[in-house]
């Protein structure tokens, strides 16, 4: 382990290490890039979600992943020179395959819970008309 005098020092070896992790998870399981972020991207999802005792659906843990992907992006960013993990289009592609699995889980979320308050308030409404008969 190199010897760590500051912050800025701590910060550069987790982030160059974080690098080389995810460089040798991408030779190892010899999945492309993208095919680790929507892994990733769901996998977090579904864990921030048990950490915080809630749905999968909730918009917290998509936030957490968001911030994640994010912080992820900018090490990228930092860490490559003059690679492809540097461009913007591949930290904006990166992020959106991230970010798929968790967003469809948020929308399909609500989308289930609105169809469910509109049977719902249908119910009701049938209800109160049958009331006034």
């Amino acid at each position: 382990m190199p010897h760590i005098d500051s912050w800025g020092d701590l910060v550069h070896f987790i982030s160059g290490s974080w690098f080389a992790f995810k460089s040798a998870l991408e030779g190892l399981t010899g999945h492309h890039d993208s095919v680790l972020h929507l892994i990733a991207g769901a996998i977090l999802q579904v864990v921030f979600a048990a950490l915080l005792r809630v749905s999968p659906g909730s918009l917290r843990p998509w936030l957490l992943v968001f911030a994640l992907e994010a912080i992820n992006e900018l090490n990228d960013m930092f860490q490559s020179s003059a690679g492809q993990e540097g461009t913007l289009s591949d930290m904006l592609s990166d992020a959106a395959m991230t970010m798929i699995v968790p967003t469809l889980a948020v929308v399909a979320s609500r989308l289930v819970r609105g169809h469910k308050r509109g049977r719902f308030a249908d119910r009701l409404s049938e209800r109160a008309e049958e009331t006034e008969e």
